[in-house]
């Protein structure tokens, strides 16, 4: 297959993907109305699942699988959470049904349906649909990243001291977790212009690649989180990595995402705190 035809070949997939999604949307605006949406606790307190999770993650499999029977598939609620899941060469599905889980169970706009694609182990494609907002963000690699079909770019902020910053904080996280993030908030506060906290990580990460905020940290996210925005933000010319400012790898539970090369450096610098989690896999997945 020769270099175009592989051009090609993203760019129906990015079709298909933006489909996919605006079905997936029209899933959750539908339960959104819905005064007794029920949800059940996965892995603590603040991390919650509700049946329309599963629900919108089996409706994105099912079109997906209809299509390319032969791809692999990564979702949060499916096998891979129990470690049952290869991560090959071949073309792999990575899916979040619904970022934002507690925003949306509290209407909340900024929930976001998450689907990106790795050939080879590298990011090749992202979408991310926030369906209460109509807001498409997409993302062919060394093509450029777009919101509802118009280019954008991060921010033209370069120094730490004029950044906003998104940093997550989970009220009820364990004590460890809790002890780092207060020790970095303290840190930030007192060299950053501004510190936001959305509740979202793919919305994170999109409102970073449309420059409303200069900078997004975070430790302890998951590979289905971050897949599709790491690309849709790289290509709106950010720059992303480890928190220690290593190479990115969506594996590896760690992201820090800047608008500039000099903030990547001001904040590892930093040197933040970072929690002791588990990797996603063995194996990495790049951009």
């Amino acid at each position: 297959m020769s270099e175009s035809d592989h051009e090609y070949e993203y760019e129906s997939f990015l079709k298909v993907a933006i489909l996919i999604a605006k079905k997936a949307g029209n899933l959750i605006n539908n339960a959104i109305s819905n005064p007794d949406k029920q949800f059940i606790s996965k892995s603590g307190e603040t991390d919650i699942v509700t049946e329309t999770d599963k629900a919108v993650e089996d409706l994105i499999r099912r079109e997906l699988f209809s299509l390319f029977p032969d791809h692999e598939f990564i979702g949060e609620e499916s096998e891979f959470e129990k470690g049952l899941t290869m991560v090959e060469d071949k073309p792999t599905w990575i899916v979040d049904p619904i970022d934002g889980t507690l925003n949306f169970v509290h209407c909340n706009h900024l929930t976001a349906v998450s689907i990106g694609l790795a050939i080879n182990k590298k990011i090749v494609l992202g979408v991310i649909y926030a369906p209460m907002r109509q807001d498409m963000y997409t993302a062919i690699s060394g093509k450029g990243a777009f919101k509802n079909g118009i280019p954008i770019h991060v921010s033209k902020v370069h120094d730490l001291n004029r950044a906003i910053i998104t940093y997550e904080i989970w009220a009820r996280s364990k004590d460890e977790h809790k002890e780092h993030q207060l020790k970095n908030l303290s840190i930030l506060c007192s060299n950053v212009m501004a510190i936001r906290s959305y509740g979202s990580a793919c919305m994170n990460l999109c409102l970073m690649a449309e420059g409303q905020v200069d900078i997004y940290i975070d430790t302890g996210i998951r590979v289905w989180d971050m897949v599709a925005g790491a690309l849709i933000v790289q290509e709106a010319g950010g720059v992303v990595r480890h928190t220690d400012g290593s190479e990115f790898d969506a594996m590896s539970r760690s992201i820090l995402v800047t608008s500039s090369p000099n903030l990547i450096k001001e904040i590892v610098d930093l040197k933040l705190s970072e929690p002791k989690v588990k990797r996603d896999h063995t194996d990495k997945i790049t951009l």
